[in-house]
């Protein structure tokens, strides 16, 4: 969790903004934890693709793909979730 907070912030406000998320995320249900954690991702996925395109690359999505399939090949976890391929 501290990997996420800002560097900057005091040891006070490190802490309480540590509780507010494990609070924040502590009354959600295991399926709402990851439907948050896909939106991130396409989010990322999104700033990714026009990354890309203000380089000069043509890129697309890919959904529909065998995600057990992509895990293995990338020796992934079992408990990861491979929201697209670009």
């Amino acid at each position: 969790l501290q990997a996420v907070l800002h560097p900057a912030w005091n040891e006070a406000a490190r802490h309480g903004a540590a509780g507010r998320i494990q609070s924040h995320f502590a009354t959600q249900s295991p399926a709402q934890r990851e439907e948050w954690g896909l939106g991130q991702a396409y989010l990322a996925l999104g700033y990714l693709l026009l990354l890309a395109e203000c380089r000069g690359l043509a890129t697309s999505p890919m959904l529909g793909f065998d995600e057990a399939e992509v895990r293995n090949l990338l020796a992934l976890p079992e408990h990861a979730r491979v929201a697209a391929l670009v």
